[in-house]
């Protein structure tokens, strides 16, 4: 029996020998292969095909990139919305603590103005009531200074009164010369306040008082001057003579 590999070996000499032979077994391969010919138009098909395709997944991936782009627009604009809200909250929250401190700095301020009210009047009742006896602890100067403040309603700093300055008469104007006088002072560059205190006073007491302020009005050569006269008992002959006088009473 002939095997397949001695057809294979003894095919060439065949072929040789009987041309003929070559057209049927070209036809016989014809059917189990594809020709040149058809091998090109099927490669170009192919070639085609594979172009086609490439240029579909570009598409593709050019479609998913606009996709991605404009998914990151979307992200970056809502973040941004985001970011605007939280700064818009964070100055609404920022103007409003800023409110809040403003309202309580005023609340304390009321409460501090309340409380120097509170010492002033305490001074006023300590040195116009009980004579300079009673200042709680303050000093004389801040005393007053707390007593001036109530009855002339005006700010008046410690520091700018000065307690029993003595003053000497040397012409003799409202006394003997030479005899020296005690005065209360409150001096700053807008006016100066020549002021006693006193608890009741009487027309006498009014008459001398204007006589020591005329007195340091002169010797100190005091400009802006304002006499105040600060006592408890408001006479309505009191408040005359001091009027007529040019006297403040407080």
């Amino acid at each position: 029996m002939i095997t397949a590999e001695e057809v294979v070996r003894s095919l060439p000499m065949l072929l040789k020998e009987h041309p003929e032979l070559r057209a049927e077994l070209f036809g016989i391969l014809s059917e189990e292969f594809v020709g040149r010919r058809e091998f090109y138009v099927f490669m170009k098909k192919s070639d085609e095909r594979f172009e086609q395709l490439l240029q579909e997944l570009r598409a593709f991936r050019e479609d998913t990139n606009r996709r991605f782009e404009a998914s990151d627009k979307k992200f970056e604009e809502h973040r941004e919305d985001m970011n605007r809200r939280f700064e818009a909250s964070d100055k609404k929250f920022e103007e409003h603590r800023e409110d809040t401190n403003r309202r309580f700095e005023a609340v304390d301020k009321r409460f501090d103005k309340v409380d120097s009210k509170f010492n002033d009047l305490k001074d006023w009742v300590g040195i116009v009531v009980g004579g300079f006896q009673r200042r709680a602890g303050r000093s004389l100067e801040d005393a007053v200074a707390g007593t001036l403040r109530i009855a002339l309603d005006k700010d008046v700093k410690p520091e700018n009164i000065t307690m029993r300055k003595k003053i000497k008469d040397d012409e003799g104007m409202i006394g003997p010369k030479g005899r020296s006088y005690e005065i209360d002072l409150c001096l700053t560059n807008t006016e100066s306040l020549i002021f006693e205190i006193k608890s009741y006073a009487e027309e006498e007491d009014i008459e001398r008082f204007n006589d020591k302020a005329e007195l340091v009005k002169k010797k100190l050569g005091l400009k802006k001057v304002v006499k105040v006269l600060i006592t408890l008992e408001k006479h309505p002959s009191v408040v005359k003579q001091c009027d007529k006088l040019g006297i403040l009473v407080g």
